[in-house]
């Protein structure tokens, strides 16, 4: 197909060769026409090389460059797959976040969790003092869950508890241990 060829800038046999017309806006892969429907540029490449692809797979880009078309740098595999290999590989702003939350879930799991007791630990310290997002961080849990458990340690009837407090949200937006 010489006028899908002739919008790609075609280099070596290992380097990537660019899709020079239209992109897709959103995700920067290359889009081409034909018969009426727009396809992306990569997978017309590979089906031009390769023949059909197979019902529940995609193409995937060894290269990690969304504008390449080198039938070399392209291979079929699952959606699963490619998230894995994207995840893996740390192109997706997702990917970091999830192995981040990933070791913190970890960390947290081999201590006592629940929001109660991180919440003891943090103001053991006198005139210890969070705003509710530092005590979301340090909790680790839905801000439901962590108010319910502020709410709870607001009310004076568990003042008497062992080893309970209450905590007053000051104006500064602070939480702070009330003197007894």
């Amino acid at each position: 197909m010489k006028r899908f060829w002739d919008k790609v800038c075609i280099k070596g046999e290992k380097e990537c060769w660019l899709w020079l017309a239209s992109k897709h806006r959103k995700t920067s892969y290359g889009q081409f026409s034909f018969e009426g429907k727009t396809q992306y540029a990569h997978r017309f490449a590979w089906a031009l090389t390769n023949g059909p692809i197979p019902e529940g797979k995609t193409v995937l880009h060894s290269c990690d460059n969304t504008a390449c078309v080198n039938p070399a740098h392209l291979n079929l595999g699952t959606q699963l797959e490619n998230i894995e290999d994207m995840n893996k590989k740390g192109r997706h702003v997702a990917a970091v976040h999830t192995e981040a939350f990933k070791m913190k879930q970890a960390a947290t799991r081999t201590s006592n969790t629940s929001p109660m007791s991180i919440l003891k630990q943090l103001y053991s310290v006198a005139d210890a003092a969070y705003t509710l997002p530092e005590l979301l961080q340090h909790c680790n849990c839905k801000k439901k869950y962590l108010t319910n458990t502020l709410t709870e340690l607001k009310n004076p009837k568990y003042a008497g508890k062992a080893g309970v407090f209450i905590l007053t949200r000051t104006d500064d937006g602070y939480y702070r241990k009330e003197k007894p």
